[in-house]
């Protein structure tokens, strides 16, 4: 018996050789520094195997670099998208509470904000005695006019507000001060510029107690804002901001298109805008459970809908990621399986020399290790590499960089051991399985 199984071993030794076949090293496992030579032989053995099968290498690890790479691209999105929607609430202004009119319609009917405003000065008013927590209250109009001065001409939105629109809206003066109360109960001509409008008309001369003129009316600049950048396609340094009274009195007659409300604290934003809508009702003569026209919408709430939706976004393309990490570990599976039916005799040669089943088990979980660790590893570079190159030609990730944060890429690398393990352990355990006997027959 020992002969034949000498003459069955050798054969398949000998038939084995010319088939560049990558082999189990017999190394032993006696002790902890030999385990840690079957570790590192069996690391070899799988880079090895992947620069022997390029082609099927690379559809293996496909998987799990793209899975690898999404997580950590995704999560430097979710980054820039928070910061974009911080940086928007910032310019609404915190704890803010916006009054848009409806459409007037005979018995208290309403519709959406348009043709016949329905907010007054009045109701301005009534909100600045009766509302509570109130920390500032503005009332706006907006309109887009020509700014001429010494023979240029520029196109700038125009915003007709009280001085407290510079704390709602949290507005900064770069130079020169923003108008005043004073300025306002005297309707005075007066503006604060955005930098857009500066670089346009003043060409880089000082603009501070320059006189801009709008449709036929001269206003004196007291102040140029702070830069804020833009909001979407929108330029939000192309303005000018003057006194709401001036505004209705000189320029749009009694046209009022919104009031912003500012709570002192943002716990008490419900009471603010209860208090708020209670008003109107008061002031429009809306009955109980009619059709209000007026809209009363909290800031915060609108940036909360669209952080909900970038969420859901963000989870979306998360799944789309595991998804992607998934079909990689399948295929790391299907390599593992064939490698082992490729290998089958060496397997039971090892076995038959004393090799225990764990042995085998651990050595190709290693391979497996090894094989999606090297695809982590391109996945990592690849997706902290990306949100950087990307920066050039996409807007939104100039305008708000971001890169994957330390935890997200131990997540995506801890995801990869795990998909090694979890792909990995079957095709180790049908091998450890292996009846020598059986497995020296099948050469």
């Amino acid at each position: 018996m020992i002969m034949s199984t000498s003459e069955t071993i050798r054969p398949s030794t000998q038939n084995s050789e010319p088939r560049t076949r990558l082999r189990l090293a017999p190394l032993p496992f006696s002790g902890r520094p030999s385990r840690l030579a079957a570790i590192a032989h069996s690391a070899r053995s799988a880079i090895a195997a992947l620069a022997a099968h390029r082609g099927r290498s690379f559809m293996t690890m496909f998987g799990i670099v793209v899975g690898t790479c999404g997580v950590l691209v995704i999560n430097a999105l979710g980054q820039a998208q928070n910061a974009a929607l911080a940086e928007q609430l910032a310019q609404l202004g915190t704890n803010v509470i916006s009054i848009t009119p409806g459409i007037a319609f005979p018995k208290g009917v309403s519709g959406g904000a348009g043709s016949r405003p329905t907010l007054t000065n009045r109701d301005v008013q009534a909100l600045q005695q009766q509302v509570p927590y109130l920390r500032a209250l503005t009332p706006m109009v907006n309109g887009n006019e020509t700014l001429a001065f010494g023979g240029q001409t520029v196109g700038a939105s125009i915003i007709g507000a009280y001085p407290d629109i510079e704390t709602v809206q949290s507005y900064s003066v770069r130079t020169g001060e923003f108008f005043t109360a004073a300025d306002e109960a005297s309707h005075l001509p007066v503006a604060v510029i955005g930098q857009t409008v500066v670089d346009r008309l003043f060409k880089g001369s000082n603009p501070i107690g320059a006189e801009i003129r709008i449709r036929g009316v001269n206003f004196r600049v007291v102040g140029v804002l702070q830069v804020r950048g833009h909001r979407g396609q929108a330029d939000l340094d192309d303005v000018a901001i003057i006194p709401f009274s001036t505004a209705q009195q000189r320029l749009y007659g009694s046209k009022l298109d919104t009031i912003l409300i500012q709570a002192s604290r943002t716990e008490q934003l419900p009471a603010v805008m209860a208090a708020a809508t209670a008003t109107l009702d008061q002031t429009h003569r809306i009955a109980a459970g009619g059709h209000r026209d007026f809209d009363v919408r909290n800031f915060q709430q609108v940036i909360d809908a669209a952080k909900q939706q970038a969420d859901l976004l963000t989870r979306t393309l998360s799944i789309v990621a595991g998804v992607a990490l998934a079909i990689g570990g399948f295929g790391l599976m299907n390599i593992m399986l064939l490698s082992v039916t490729e290998r089958t005799a060496e397997i039971g040669l090892r076995l038959a020399v004393g090799a225990r089943p764990v042995d085998v088990l651990l050595q190709l979980l290693v391979e497996a290790l090894t094989i999606t660790v090297v695809a982590g590893l391109i996945g990592l570079g690849l997706g902290f590499a990306l949100p950087v190159v990307l920066r050039l030609p996409v807007q939104f990730l100039a305008e708000h960089p971001a890169i994957p944060s330390a935890a997200a890429g131990i997540a995506a690398f801890a995801m990869v051991v795990v998909t090694g393990v979890v792909f990995g352990f079957f095709p180790a355990l049908r091998a450890a399985r292996l009846d020598p006997v059986v497995a020296l027959r099948s050469e």
